[in-house]
């Protein structure tokens, strides 16, 4: 926030934070080094408004011939303010066929259950985005489900962050370090024949480690 020109970013971020409005003007004097002229508590309520008409429009846009190569798709969870239950974000990214990534929607809901995903789903179907040729989840079935139900035949794919974690399960904890170094080499390869090299290592450098390590 101090690196950020535009006050407006830090004000969201205290926002999200839980600080009330009384206690806006005395954080942004720590932040930036001298009070900030003009401010008052009814500048972060006209802000508010002016950040929810921007989401409820961006939120509604028309996605017609709107067709993402692959899309990410996750709940994020985290407490907002100062409410007692942590809520659920469901958010899409997705890269375009030029290889271009955004945020391709965001909304709250209780749960990842099949039901959320749905409603999720649904509206962006029903704003127009055609189905991507791959989705990249957890392993939650909820998406998975809601996803065969709306875009059927969408390729799945585990995401790289949980194929690895269930990979290192695997290993004794000993091995697990240089493990996880190998396998992020060969999620970060730059082309296709350097990973199957760099997953072909990692298959002997295992193998060999798993051998030195089992009793005579």
């Amino acid at each position: 926030m101090r690196r950020s020109p535009r006050l407006e970013e830090a004000l969201a971020v205290l926002y999200l934070r839980g600080l009330s409005s009384n206690d806006f003007a005395p954080a942004l004097e720590v932040l930036f080094g001298e009070a900030v002229r003009g401010f008052s508590a009814t500048t972060i309520t006209r802000l508010k408004e002016v950040w929810q008409a921007e989401y409820h429009e961006w939120s509604r846009r028309d996605l017609t011939g709107r067709r993402y190569a692959y899309i990410w798709a996750d709940g994020v969870n985290f407490p907002v303010r100062l409410e007692t239950d942590r809520l659920t974000f469901l958010v899409l990214v997705g890269v375009t066929e030029n290889g271009d990534k955004e945020v391709g929607a965001l909304a709250d809901g209780n749960r990842e259950s099949q039901e959320a995903w749905s409603v999720f789903l649904r509206d962006l179907k029903r704003r127009g985005m055609e189905a991507p040729l791959l989705a990249v989840g957890d392993g939650a079935l909820g998406f998975w489900n809601a996803l065969d139900e709306l875009y059927p035949g969408v390729a799945h794919q585990l995401c790289s962050k949980h194929k690895v974690a269930n990979v290192l399960d695997k290993l004794p904890k000993r091995l697990q370090a240089p493990a996880k170094d190998q396998l992020h080499a060969v999620m970060y390869a730059p082309d296709r024949q350097t990973a199957h090299e760099e997953a072909d290592a990692f298959a002997r450098h295992t193998r060999q480690s798993t051998r030195e390590l089992s009793p005579a």
